[in-house]
C-alpha cells in the first residue's frame, strides 16, 4: 500500500499555498504540488491578438491588390518578349520575312511564319508604333495591326510595343540591325 503525507509549507507571494507531498514507504522522494493558479488567456488578451492579426491581414491584402497590376504587366511583358524572340528565330530558320500582327478585338498577337499566337492577360493593353506597318498597305490589315517585322537575316523593322496596365508601363523595343528584343520597365507615371 502506498501512503502520502502532505505538509503545509506556508503561502507564496502570489497567494498560492506551498504544499509538500511526502511519500511514506521506500520511495523517499519529495513531490511538490503545482500552484493553484489556472492557465489560459483573458478575453481582453484574445481580443487584442485578433485585432492585431486582422490589421496585418488587411495591410497585406491592400499591398497585394496594388501589386497585381505590376505582376500582370511583368508576366505579359515576359510572354511578349519570348513571343517576339521566337518570331525572330522563325524568320532566321525559315529564311523568310515574319510579320507579327496584333488583333485588338481578340487581344492576340500572331506571328505569320508558323502561326503561333499569344493572348494578352486581362487588364494588360498593348499600343504599337506606327513604323511597324509602313511597308504594308491599309487593305492588307484584315488579320491585325502589324507591330513588328523580322527579316531572314535576323534584323527587324525597329518598331516596338508598349504594354500598360493601370498607371504602369512596359516597353519592348526592337533593334533594327540585329533584331534583338529589349524589355524596359517604365517608371510609374511616366509616359
Amino acid at each position: 500500500m502506498f501512503r502520502v503525507r502532505i505538509e503545509w509549507g506556508g503561502i507564496r507571494q502570489d497567494g498560492s499555498p506551498i504544499l509538500t507531498l511526502l511519500p511514506q514507504g521506500n520511495l523517499g522522494t519529495r513531490i511538490q504540488a503545482p500552484s493553484v493558479r489556472q492557465g489560459g488567456f483573458t478575453l481582453l488578451e484574445i481580443i487584442v491578438v485578433v485585432l492585431i492579426i486582422s490589421l496585418m491581414a488587411g495591410a497585406v491584402a491592400g499591398m497585394a491588390y496594388r501589386q497585381s497590376d505590376a505582376f500582370r504587366l511583368t508576366l505579359a511583358g515576359r510572354q511578349v518578349y519570348g513571343f517576339l524572340r521566337s518570331a525572330r528565330s522563325f524568320a532566321l530558320l525559315d529564311e523568310r520575312e515574319n510579320p507579327c500582327l496584333y488583333d485588338p478585338a481578340t487581344r492576340e498577337l500572331t506571328e505569320q511564319a508558323r502561326g503561333k499566337r499569344l493572348r494578352l492577360p486581362d487588364g494588360v493593353n498593348l499600343a504599337w508604333s506606327e513604323s511597324a506597318g509602313t511597308a504594308e498597305p491599309e487593305e492588307d490589315r484584315e488579320e491585325g495591326v502589324p507591330v513588328a517585322r523580322f527579316y531572314p537575316d535576323g534584323s527587324s523593322d525597329g518598331s516596338g510595343v508598349l504594354l500598360y496596365a493601370g498607371r504602369r508601363e512596359l516597353r519592348l523595343s526592337l533593334d533594327p540591325v540585329f533584331g534583338w528584343v529589349r524589355l524596359e520597365m517604365q517608371p510609374q507615371g511616366a509616359g
